[in-house]
């Protein structure tokens, strides 16, 4: 499948191109990243109408999930560096500092929509005001 693409420069001149899309699989994948590194619990409270449970976060690796995702995000997004779609992240990680933040400001245009996408779906209005009837 052929993605629509788009051609950047960092501040420093170096030429980088991206994906302008994730597919559902690598949104997925990159979710997946930031949840492995929460730790819940079920903890118990009493009401009246009995015990109930309620999830609680015990544990966040902020550090390794931040890490993990800017780097897999950079690896699934960025297909050329430098002119060259070869190790991209390994030569952009031993680059200069500016060229990873401008890469990674451009790669978090791409997944910002990761926690909160908004829905693109049209209704048909008759047939939600007859369900409605």
């Amino acid at each position: 499948m052929e993605r629509e693409t788009e051609s950047l420069q960092t501040r420093l001149g170096k030429a980088f191109v991206i994906n302008k899309w994730l597919t559902a699989r690598e949104s997925r994948s990159i979710k997946e990243v930031m949840l492995k590194h929460v730790k819940f619990s079920m903890d118990q409270t009493a009401t009246r109408g009995g015990l109930k449970q309620t999830p609680t976060m015990k544990e966040y690796d902020a550090s390794s999930a931040i890490k993990e995702s800017e780097e897999l995000s950079v690896s699934l997004i960025v297909i050329s560096y430098d002119g060259s779609s070869e190790n991209i992240l390994d030569r952009i990680l031993d680059s200069r500092e500016e060229d990873w933040f401008d890469i990674l400001e451009a790669t978090k245009k791409v997944t910002d929509n990761l926690t909160e996408p908004k829905s693109q779906i049209a209704g048909d209005a008759t047939s939600e005001a007859q369900a409605s009837v």
